[in-house]
């Protein structure tokens, strides 16, 4: 799925409106790659990372002061830092879709085992705390990283800044469902249920990846910003060629 457009887009010129990109049937399957993914991948980060003070809460329960209920959440949340420079040496090495679908399937088995041993180990915090520090760096390590490549590895350059807004536009709708649903879950069914479900979703994003997004050739950015630059060549030589032949009709 590496920048391949129909031909009808082929045979257009520069100036392709958005109606006519949101008709044409391949763009709207590499969308479900770049958008949908996108929006279920922050359905679940947002929705976990809104509602961590809860989670922590839960796991050490109410007795704790205020100070150390931050550095708990501090830690949970400084589990993004290695998540994020070791999902760039993976990316780097095996590509975005394969990081993409490891990182929805390791989400979703943290989510699943957070959810599975959350009443069995409820009196035992540490073990708790961290596997629930696990699942943040899976929530860093993959997703997070690759929802923001995808689009410039797969749409052409004359839609590629269209649709990655498009696509980051229903990221954004996914955070807004994520900060809506996890509430009502977890009041009605707790926090286990509640792991269980964003895991379901997490295996919805893994399959949808493997779907509709393309296994790419080439993985090291050398050989990406070789092809970005052979395109641009490309479209500057058509740039020269239309002025040319605009001093000539002079």
């Amino acid at each position: 799925m590496n920048e391949e457009e129909s031909s009808e887009f082929r045979n257009k010129g520069d100036q392709i409106s958005t109606m006519e990109i949101l008709r044409d049937r391949k763009m709207m399957f590499n969308l479900l790659g770049t958008g949908g993914c996108w929006m279920i991948y922050d359905i679940v980060y947002y929705g976990t990372s809104l509602f961590s003070p809860t989670i922590v809460g839960k796991i050490f329960g109410s007795g704790d002061n205020l100070v150390k209920q931050c550095w708990q959440n501090i830690v949970v949340q400084s589990a993004g830092i290695p998540a994020l420079v070791c999902g760039i040496y993976v990316q780097q090495r095996f590509g975005t879709r394969n990081l993409q679908i490891a990182g929805f399937l390791a989400i979703a088995a943290a989510f699943f085992v957070l959810g599975l041993l959350f009443d069995p180990l409820k009196d035992s915090p540490g073990p708790l705390f961290f596997f629930y520090i696990v699942l943040m760096f899976m929530l860093n390590w993959g997703p997070n990283i690759t929802t923001f490549i995808l689009p410039a590895e797969v749409y052409p350059p004359k839609v590629r800044s269209t649709m990655n807004g498009i696509s980051a536009a229903l990221g954004k709708v996914g955070a807004i469902i994520g900060t809506f649903i996890y509430q009502p879950i977890y009041d009605e069914h707790g926090i286990p249920v509640l792991m269980v479900v964003a895991g379901c979703i997490s295996l919805i994003g893994a399959a949808l990846s493997f779907w509709t997004i393309k296994p790419s050739k080439e993985h090291t950015g050398e050989d990406d910003t070789r092809e970005y630059n052979t395109v641009s060549v490309e479209d500057n030589t058509d740039e020269v060629g239309h002025l040319r032949r605009v001093v000539n009709d002079q």
